[in-house]
């Protein structure tokens, strides 16, 4: 029986804690000392299909820890970051990771630098890189249609044809993928050890940029749709890109260039009426907790970018469209 380690429980950790518990694994999570009894006492969680909420399901961790010296007590097959970016600057991480043992350590967090913060502290055979392919959410969202005690759930979507994908240690990568199987989450693992942060920097040089403008439009899609903050969105998008593919020796997708206005405005719009769940509550909720996530990922593409000698002056005024994070 595999032994694995979630540390932060947050929507994404629980989510992929509970398949990693339904697939037969023991897992404990690591959290900050106030969060220990809440976390102790399990969690309720709202498993969504396409068409809406279906199930109810509970996971409770075999245990909660909070110390890096509890952590030294077990031996683990696995410890599993689901944290942000910008935590994994701060000062814990080093002790943490020092208290793991052999484990491999799978990464979920998609910045440019998040690899080499965790390689800083251990060895980079260790490391296993994974994407965040699903939704998760804390219900209600304003105008959920959620189901009957589902208040204060975790409620998450796996969405189709979208397995999430691991690389890198090539032991550690093909576990984890199996383990979720295992669980009932689609995953798979991929050979080349570079594939997956390859594409977690090209899929957030699309996505963050976006988010970014739709935070500075009031989180609106018609606000975004309508005024210049869409270009600005795209253009800083085909610069994060370059910026990432740079990083890997790549040349910037091909669909970088056909980004224009009229089909992102489409498929916003899309997304907003096919979504199983209110769109905007959704990412504005979302997106605000992970704020300072975003800002980090604007200045890391920017300072790669200028280290290169690749246009950065979208990003720049993007950058400088948002509030600090913690704002109001």
């Amino acid at each position: 029986m595999m032994r694995i380690l979630v540390v932060g429980a947050g929507a994404v950790g629980v989510t992929y804690g509970h398949h990693l518990a339904r697939g037969g694994a023991q897992v404990d999570v690591f959290v900050r000392p106030r969060y220990a009894d809440a976390a102790r006492g399990g969690f309720t969680l709202c498993r969504y299909g396409l068409r809406g909420p279906k199930a109810l399901e509970r996971f409770v961790p075999t245990q909660v820890l909070t110390e890096p010296a509890e952590v030294a007590r077990t031996r683990y097959d696995a410890v599993w970051l689901c944290v942000a970016s910008d935590a994994l600057a701060g000062d814990w991480l080093g002790p943490l990771l020092a208290a793991t043992g052999d484990a491999a350590l799978v990464l979920l967090a998609p910045g440019l630098d998040d690899r080499a913060r965790v390689v800083a502290h251990v060895d980079a055979a260790r490391v296993v890189s994974g994407l965040i392919t699903l939704i998760a959410w804390t219900a209600p969202l304003e105008g959920e249609r959620a189901l009957p005690g589902a208040q204060g759930a975790i409620a998450f979507l796996l969405p189709p044809l979208a397995p999430i994908p691991f690389s890198g240690a090539p032991r550690g990568a093909a576990d984890a993928a199996a383990a979720l199987r295992r669980g009932g989450c689609p995953a798979v693992h991929l050979a080349e050890p570079d594939a997956v942060p390859m594409r977690a920097a090209l899929g957030s040089g699309l996505l963050v940029p976006l988010i970014a403008a739709l935070e500075a439009s009031g989180w609106s899609i018609d606000a975004l749709a309508r005024g210049p903050r869409l270009a600005l969105g795209l253009d800083a998008a085909r610069e994060a890109q370059a910026i990432g593919a740079r990083a890997f020796g790549r040349s910037p997708p091909r669909l970088t260039a056909l980004l224009r206005p009229g089909l992102a405005r489409g498929v916003l719009r899309l997304a907003r009426a096919l979504a199983p769940f209110p769109l905007e509550p959704y990412l504005r909720k979302h997106f605000t907790k992970v704020g300072p996530q975003t800002r980090l990922a604007l200045s890391t593409w920017r300072k790669h970018g200028g280290d290169a000698g690749l246009p950065t002056s979208a990003l720049e005024r993007l950058s400088s469209e948002l509030r600090p994070s913690g704002d109001g």
